[in-house]
């Protein structure tokens, strides 16, 4: 996935959730800029350390579970700041969003979430239309 797709999705499912309260007869939750947050935030962890190959993603330090720790926080202090309304539901948001990042390079071609200690975790859903399985290796 490139980092366009990775900004478009969270937006879309943010999208899908006001149409359905819109369906419902309630108000939308996201405004613009709220959706323009949860695209950043979507293609935040290639943003702060691109990487061009599959190797690089494995030692990118945007892409563990120790990012997904720290970031929380920055959101929590960017609600604050700019969405004070609805900052608890947009720093979940926000947080959601990263992590569907992670989510969808792990089931693509993996990631190293514990890195520099752990494994490349690489769950292959996408590859040739059969889900492949789990795998645990270790970058060469």
């Amino acid at each position: 996935m490139n980092v366009v797709t990775h900004a478009c999705a969270p937006v879309v499912i943010a999208l899908a959730i006001d149409a359905l309260r819109l369906h419902n007869g309630r108000n939308r939750l996201f405004s613009n800029r709220p959706l323009i947050a949860i695209g950043l935030a979507g293609a935040l962890p290639d943003l702060l350390n691109p990487h061009l190959s599959l190797r690089a993603r494995y030692s990118s330090w945007t892409h563990t579970l120790w990012f997904i720790l720290a970031v929380y926080p920055v959101f929590a202090v960017i609600c604050r700041n700019w969405f004070r309304q609805q900052r608890v539901l947009l720093t979940h948001f926000l947080w959601l969003a990263t992590i569907a990042h992670l989510a969808t390079d792990t089931i693509s071609n993996g990631t190293r979430p514990l890195y520099p200690y752990g494994p490349v975790f690489s769950y292959r859903v996408i590859r040739e239309g059969s889900i492949i399985g789990c795998a645990l290796t270790l970058p060469s």
